[in-house]
């Protein structure tokens, strides 16, 4: 997300538009928070404007003023969504901690489900930021709606899980749980897939609660953690136990491309 942000600043610099002279120009903090909040709020009436208002978004971020800020948290209740979407980008790339806290009040405590989501949406922009990962897991474990707790699983696969224990816990407990929905517990195998993927490592502790599902899960849960265990796993034995124990084709054989996978990967180059 910091190799991202910084490209993104980049390209807002190199845009030469209303919001970027508006931003430049000579004045106060407060002017500049007026003049931006202005664009920001402007109806688009032809396409170029849809590009000022995004970037009359992201400077009123960096401006990180309290005006400024509760200008944008208050439009993710727009009833645009465009708008929505633009002042949720602006608010987790900002690199603001109170942006981020005021995205992790409206997480936990919004009446909305729609603002939720929204604000777990901006909260994974900010990530790998504590305060982010802390409202994540909170979400993770506490969120009533299913939409936005997935959100909050999407996000955990952009923190750092191996120096974060609160969320290594909840995604445990969410994965070995026999009573949460299948769509989470699959869900925790996705977070933890596009983890690996962004950083090349996973904790030993998820590892093996990926290798309890060998054990105790069945049908789609099992296959996944099947084929996650291939692309992380250091150790065949486990999945080769796995093998000789099961008496399902379409388990046997996702063994055995997972073994393939596992036995490539540590074979000696």
């Amino acid at each position: 997300n910091r190799a991202r942000r910084e490209v993104l600043l980049r390209d807002l610099a190199a845009r030469d538009n209303r919001a970027r002279r508006e931003a430049e120009a000579e004045g106060s903090p407060a002017e500049h928070e007026r003049r931006l909040t202005q664009l920001f709020l402007l109806p688009p009436t032809q396409p170029a404007d849809v590009a000022v208002r995004r970037d009359a978004a992201f400077y009123l971020a960096r401006l990180r003023t309290a005006g400024a800020r509760d200008v944008l948290i208050r439009a993710l209740g727009d009833p645009d969504p465009d708008r929505a979407e633009v002042a949720t980008a602006a608010l987790g790339w900002s690199d603001d901690p109170l942006a981020t806290r005021a995205l992790a009040a409206r997480l936990e405590g919004d009446a909305d489900p729609a603002i939720r989501n929204l604000a777990a949406q901006g909260l994974t922009l900010a990530a790998p930021d504590a305060a982010a990962a802390t409202a994540l897991t909170k979400a993770v474990r506490n969120e009533r709606d299913l939409d936005v707790r997935l959100r909050a699983l999407n996000g955990l696969a952009h923190c750092d899980l191996a120096a974060d224990p609160a969320a290594r816990k909840a995604l445990i407990d969410l994965l070995n749980s026999d009573t949460e929905a299948l769509a989470l517990r699959r869900a925790v195998l996705q977070t933890l897939r596009s983890h690996h993927t962004l950083t090349r490592r996973l904790p030993v502790e998820l590892q093996e609660a990926i290798l309890r599902i060998l054990a105790g899960a069945q049908g789609q849960l099992l296959l996944d953690g099947i084929g996650l265990l291939g692309q992380v796993a250091s150790d065949p034995a486990p999945l080769e136990d796995a093998q000789l124990r099961s008496a399902d084709p379409e388990v046997r054989a996702a063994l055995e491309a997972a073994l393939r996978d596992v036995r490539n990967r540590i074979a000696p180059r």
